[in-house]
């Protein structure tokens, strides 16, 4: 064990903070339907709590997080639901290397939405990320995760996946490194697929306020029963901080994605998404996040797929708002648009609300 980890232990330094967080919504477009759309309130109360050993990043520490949710909605239609959320994370530091535990479950009952309907689910992640310094320039990392994500309707999937990389520092503001990657998927209504993915890493600081990370390369996917593509995959990020109290972030990716509501179907998913943040005085911040993505469907069986291509669109701005220092409260206003070959595909949605933390 390393030193930092042993001081870690031997300061005890345990702390437990919980509080609760109240909000009401007015949803136009409850399950995103381009007909018969069906607005609602949604009344909700979240009471949380969450256990801490030592800081992130230094010798050992800790965290389990529980979170239910209650959610009582206007529309009689739609039944009260508690959700349940746990969530861990084990860390240990040294010097040279980190290395992190993390696990997750959530139980949502039926008054959450996926694709259109109301749904229950209940999913379980497990994952480990460690990485480890060689020498001052060059290090190694990994990341393992597993996914089971059972619903009552949808098609349930279980999804194995492992990344392996290797950096070097080349100068001290510029990174590169390679990564390897795999994947394999099961589904109830869909063939089992195995992918393998090659890319290019890269992190730039480019100026003191600008930065660049990007992953990118290609990866090839096979289904049972003989689909195949091969198709280029990855995302790059560039970051500016305008000035101390103000940032903008660009993103963009390209990602396949296993279809939970659609048999013998998986989509290649091409976004680009803007994010910026202004402080505007010590206790008020603004921001907003916008993105556009293109979902463009694939046949995985042979037959039976889907000739599907959908665009879609978000905008969502809000405020913060620290009342004091365990008090706090958010407004936001999302819009979103989804325009679709297929019909009844296709919705506009419209959401506002307001939330309140209380946190001690």
């Amino acid at each position: 064990m390393s030193e930092l980890a042993e001081s870690s232990i031997n300061k005890s330094n345990w702390s437990f903070k919980y509080g609760l967080t109240a909000s009401y919504e007015f949803d136009d477009n409850f399950a995103m339907r381009s007909t018969d759309e069906q607005e609602t309130s949604i009344y909700a109360v979240s009471p949380f709590g969450v256990l801490s050993y030592g800081e992130s990043g230094s010798g050992i520490d800790f965290q389990l997080r529980y979170a239910p949710e209650f959610r009582w909605f206007s529309d009689s239609s739609i039944s009260n639901i508690v959700n349940h959320n746990i969530s861990t994370q084990l860390g240990f530091n040294g010097s040279k290397s980190r290395v992190a535990l993390t696990g997750g479950y959530t139980i949502n009952e039926g008054g959450n939405v996926e694709v259109g309907s109301l749904v229950t689910s209940n999913i379980f992640d497990i994952g480990l990320q460690a990485n480890y310094d060689i020498t001052p320039k060059t290090s190694l990392g990994m990341n393992l995760k597993y996914t089971d994500s059972e619903f009552d309707t949808f098609n349930s999937f279980s999804k194995s996946l492992a990344v392996f990389y290797a950096d070097y520092k080349v100068t001290d503001k510029t990174r590169l490194g390679l990564s390897v990657g795999y994947d394999h998927i099961e589904q109830d209504l869909n063939p089992s697929s195995d992918a393998y993915n090659l890319s290019l890493r890269a992190a730039w600081t480019i100026t003191s306020r600008m930065s660049l990370n990007a992953t990118v390369g290609g990866e090839y996917r096979e289904f049972e029963g003989g689909e195949e593509f091969a198709e280029p995959v990855g995302d790059i990020g560039v970051s500016y901080s305008l000035t101390d109290k103000s940032s903008l972030r660009v993103s963009a990716y390209r990602r396949a994605t296993h279809s939970i509501g659609l048999a013998n179907s998986m989509f290649y998913a091409t976004g680009i998404a803007l994010t910026a943040n202004v402080k505007a005085t010590d206790k008020l911040s603004l921001s907003l996040t916008t993105g556009f993505e293109n979902a463009v469907y694939e046949n995985t069986a042979g037959a039976g797929g889907i000739d599907r291509e959908d665009d879609f669109l978000f905008i969502r701005p809000s405020v913060s708002y620290i009342i004091s220092k365990n008090w706090n409260v958010n407004l936001f206003y999302q819009y979103s648009q989804n325009e679709s070959n297929q019909i009844n595909s296709g919705f506009d949605h419209n959401q506002v609300g307001i939330s309140v933390t209380v946190t001690y």
